[in-house]
């Protein structure tokens, strides 16, 4: 169920105060209008934005009506939008409520009973919702479920989806609420045919799997039975196969098995299979420091206190659900993280911007301005009894005290962020910048965050900007975006330097996306209706190509630019709209290329899939010889569709980003993986190389900009140089296992 949304006066606040308290500590999900000290939602011009989106968002609404809510211009305006997405409701009197509160915590049970846990409001509130969304822009795809297996996949597409589409006609949803329901029928038709799609790379993934054991079965019986060299091949297959689960089985054991591995297992082991786990070493995150019961560094974490009343959030756990609501202060709306269990112990950082949490033996750090995941730290073979964050030397530092007296430290993987947004999907990192650079789009704002200065641009134009068009010129001067107002469609482009709208105009197609040419005096368009669009910057003509394709999204290729459509094909053009090639796949499974990055000397596309788990998550694609294409798919399954993607200044390295916050860097001609790296959790919204190629600069979806520091041996591409970097690897990690284990207490 989402949650419960409070309609009320504020001449009766103090009784709602009291009475959503006791809900919320009964595990009800609650939005109401708060903000902290009480003071509501500040009165401006998108107040009632943040209550329409509350309600479109809501399983049910509770009604505290009294003379004054009958009198209340809001509240009428919030009934009417209740009745008009159909939320069931049920009206309570505040003086009941007063005298008997618990008389009115049954009703509000009986009615979450009857009324709102059941499939119709579930589905309501699925189709409603989603409606919303994607009239705000929202990419479709985050909307869709996500099925595992090809029977459940089938279900939802046969029994879910069906069963929405029939209450939505049943239901009268098109005379109930008109501005909404071509959104419901525009999510229905792509869930349908997303689903569809999803099916056939099920089939396809199964195929695959099935012919890479058969070439693996034939490999092994090729080597010889009884052979030494056969065993070895068995053995570095197996302990190879346990490195690789390094986020599932305990660290530490991994560890042991990879200091101890049989040097000889390494000249068997495959190629990418070696550098991948060679990779995944580097991920295991043991504490930095361990100390015995009474010693200075263990008095020392204990006199400092666990903070659990954060400044700018609220934690709840929520009991054996696995589960943690987090609520923000400002503005009283709420949301759930997932937790491995139940939550031991909490505590909020001291600024209240990063929340650490134990369930069990291991430590989670989560950072909630921009709903990002929790990153795992080490296991400790300890049931954690407290947490809190300390500042040692100048560092920050997670720190627990376990229930067999030890004080354990790490490192914290989080650096402070300079801003708090509510989701920064799309942004550009700006080429010609001795420091990282880049530009996003948020409401009707651009943002430029220089090195964590932040200067902000307002767009003065009548409609919806579309962050996902974004485009800025290789010199860094002008950006141009897509604007959507009633269905019409046009582009706006800012000088970057002085804040200046340099043109505006309007399309007859709708656009899709963006793309500078090499001069910065055009502006090409991908388009539905039409070839593409390509607009003169000194004149503001607009011409439109011949042909009525419908086509996704475009990036430039050289003095040619790539078009792609919403099944993942892509065909080249010239500077006069001209086609040059025929459709040509980008993936296995026909998904839409979100972002589209190019190796120009080399013509290696890389696309962006976004969204959740798909059959394949990320591609290489040969421009010049699409016979060549290099389709691969995830190593784990817990891999979601990248978020960004970036190629270094030589073109021999290609990074993406994912929803958990993980970067991964792969080498371009065979992407065998070659370095591993985790950010602050939030999903990955732009990437791009330094110039010397030691690190990466990522823009997460908070609007803030890490820079992540590459290994110096991310480059190596030969066995041999591969094999020395393990034996540095594992040296080093038997020197951290060492240290750690000598510090735990025995019984």
């Amino acid at each position: 169920m989402n949650h419960i949304f409070i309609s009320y006066s504020r001449k009766n606040e103090a009784v709602v105060d009291a009475f959503t308290q006791l809900l919320k500590d009964k595990g009800y999900s609650i939005w109401q209008d708060k903000s902290g000290a009480g003071t509501g939602i500040p009165f401006s011009t998108k107040w009632f934005d943040v209550i329409t989106e509350a309600l479109y968002l809501a399983s049910a609404a509770i009604i505290f009506r009294s003379e004054y809510w009958d009198k209340s211009v809001n509240c009428a305006n919030e009934f009417d939008l209740i009745k008009k997405c159909a939320i069931p409701y049920l009206e309570l009197n505040p003086d009941e409520v007063e005298k008997d509160p618990e008389a009115a915590i049954e009703k509000v049970r009986l009615f979450c009973t009857q009324q709102v846990n059941n499939e119709k409001n579930s589905n309501r509130t699925q189709l409603f919702s989603a409606a919303y969304e994607l009239k705000t822009n929202v990419d479709p795809y985050q909307l869709v479920e996500h099925t595992r297996g090809f029977n459940d996949t089938m279900d939802y597409l046969i029994v879910d989806l069906g069963s929405l589409s029939t209450q939505m006609k049943s239901e009268n949803y098109k005379q109930l609420n008109p501005e909404m329901y071509p959104y419901m029928e525009q999510y229905i038709k792509f869930a349908r045919n997303s689903t569809i799609r999803r099916v056939g790379g099920i089939v396809l993934g199964a195929l695959l799997a099935i012919a890479s054991a058969v070439m693996a079965i034939a490999g092994v019986i090729a080597i010889g039975s009884g052979t030494q060299e056969n065993t070895n091949v068995y053995n570095g297959q197996a302990v190879s196969g346990q490195i690789a689960e390094l986020r599932e089985i305990d660290p530490l054991l991994a560890i042991s098995k990879a200091v101890n591995m049989n040097t000889d297992y390494l000249q068997v082991t495959s190629f990418f299979t070696l550098n991948m786990n060679a990779v995944r070493l580097q991920n295991v995150n043991l504490p930095a420091s361990v100390a015995k019961k009474d010693s200075d560094l263990y008095n020392s974490v204990l006199a400092k206190k666990p903070v659990l009343t954060g400044s700018l959030y609220r934690a709840e756990p929520q009991d054996d659900s696995g589960s943690m609501q987090i609520t923000r202060l400002t503005n009283g709306l709420t949301w759930t993280i997932n937790t491995p269990g139940t939550v031991n112990c909490f505590s909020w950082s001291d600024d209240g911007r990063y929340l650490a949490f134990a369930s069990g033996s291991k430590v989670y750090v989560y950072d909630p301005s921009g709903y990002g995941n929790p990153i795992s730290l080490a296991e400790n073979y300890e049931k954690i009894n407290s947490l809190r964050f300390m500042d040692i030397d100048g560092s920050t530092y997670i720190t627990a005290i376990t229930e067999r007296g030890t004080a354990l430290l790490w490192e914290n993987p989080i650096k402070p962020g300079s801003v708090e947004r509510q989701g920064i999907n799309y942004g550009v990192f700006l080429q010609n910048q001795d420091v990282p650079t880049a530009v996003f789009v948020d409401g009707n704002d651009l943002i430029i965050n220089r090195d964590h200065e932040l200067k902000t641009i307002n767009i003065a134009v009548e409609g919806v900007l579309l962050p996902a068009s974004l485009a800025v010129t290789d010199n860094g001067r002008t950006a141009a975006m897509i604007y959507e107002k009633d269905g019409t469609y046009g582009v706006t482009c800012i000088n970057l330097e002085n804040g200046i709208t340099e043109l505006s105009i309007a399309s007859d197609y709708r656009l899709t996306g963006l793309a500078f040419n090499a001069d910065g005096n055009s502006l090409y368009a991908s388009a539905f209706g039409c070839t593409a669009a390509k607009i003169d910057l000194d004149s503001g003509a607009i011409t439109y190509g011949d042909l009525p394709l419908y086509l996704w999204n475009i990036a430039r290729w050289g003095q040619n630019f790539v078009l792609t459509d919403y099944y993942g094909q892509y065909t080249v053009i010239d500077e006069t709209m001209t086609i040059l090639t025929d459709f040509y796949r980008t993936n296995l499974a026909f998904m839409p290329c979100f972002t589209m990055e190019l190796a120009q000397k080399k013509g290696y596309m890389f696309t962006v899939n976004r969204g959740g788990a798909s059959t394949v998550f990320c591609e290489r694609v040969n421009l010049n010889n699409p016979a060549k294409n290099l389709f691969f798919v995830p190593e784990t399954e817990r891999i979601d569709a990248n978020t960004a993607v970036a190629v270094s200044a030589d073109e021999g390295y290609v990074a993406f980003g994912y929803p958990d916050g993980l970067v991964r860097v792969y080498e371009t001609e065979h992407m065998y993986l070659t370095a591993e790296l985790q950010t602050q959790g939030n999903s990955v919204s732009a990437l791009r190389f330094s110039s010397d190629g030691s690190g990466l600069y990522v823009l997460s979806e908070s609007g803030d900009i890490q820079t992540l520091e590459l290994p110096h041996y991310y480059q190596n591409s030969n066995l041999a140089a591969m094999q020395a970097n393990w034996q540095i690897i594992t040296n080093t990690l038997a020197d951290k296992y060492n240290t750690y284990a000598d510090a735990l207490p025995t019984d």
